[in-house]
C-alpha cells in the first residue's frame, strides 16, 4: 500500500539528488565520465515507475510467467480485484525471512543454490524479451569455449572472457 504523500516525498527526494548530482559535476569536472545527473535521471525514471503499482501488477504478473517453469523461484499471484494505483495485493507466500547464510543453512537451505536461481532468474528477465527471442551479452574481448547455460534453454555460458571481465552470454 502506497502512504499518503509518498509522491511529493520522493519527487522532493529526486529533486535533491538532482541537484546534488549538477553541483558534484561542476565542482568535479573529471566525474563527467560517471555523469551523476544521468544516473540520477535513470533512477528517477524507474523510480516514478514503480510507484505506479498497476503497472507494478502487470510486471509481475509477466515475470511470474515468465518464471512458471523455474521450479526455485516463487512469484506470488496478484489479486487484480484487491489492487490499484495505489494498492498492491498478491497472494501470500509461506517463507523465511531473508538472514545471513548460517541460519539459512540451519532452516535447511543452500545459500549458495539460492544465489545461483536468483542469478539465473535475473539473466532470464534481462536476457528473454516478450517475443521470446534474446540477446547477446558479451564484454566485447572475445569468447572462449562455452557450455550449457543451467538457466535458458538454447543460451551456452561462455568461459570468463580474457579481460577478467565476467562471463558472456551467447544464444545457440
Amino acid at each position: 500500500m502506497q502512504r499518503p504523500g509518498v509522491r511529493v516525498q520522493v519527487e522532493r527526494d529526486l529533486a535533491l539528488l538532482s541537484m546534488l548530482a549538477r553541483r558534484f559535476e561542476r565542482l568535479q569536472p573529471g566525474s563527467v565520465a560517471f555523469r551523476p545527473s544521468e544516473a540520477v535521471a535513470e533512477l528517477a525514471e524507474y523510480t516514478r515507475r514503480e510507484l505506479d503499482f498497476q503497472r507494478e501488477a502487470r510486471t509481475t504478473g509477466r515475470l511470474r510467467q515468465l518464471l512458471a517453469a523455474d521450479g526455485r523461484i516463487v512469484i506470488p499471484a496478484v489479486i487484480s480485484d484487491r489492487s490499484s494505483a495505489r494498492v498492491l495485493t498478491t497472494e501470500l507466500l509461506d517463507g523465511l525471512r531473508p538472514e545471513p547464510a548460517a541460519g539459512l543453512r540451519r532452516a535447511g537451505i543452500d545459500p549458495e543454490a539460492g544465489l545461483r536461481a536468483g542469478a539465473a532468474a535475473m539473466l532470464r528477465q534481462v536476457l528473454v524479451t516478450p517475443s521470446g527471442g534474446g540477446a547477446q551479452v558479451t564484454c566485447g574481448a572475445g569468447v572462449r569455449a562455452s557450455t550449457p547455460s543451467p538457466f535458458a534453454p538454447g543460451w551456452r555460458v561462455a568461459q570468463p572472457c580474457p579481460a577478467r571481465c565476467g562471463f558472456s552470454l551467447r544464444r545457440g
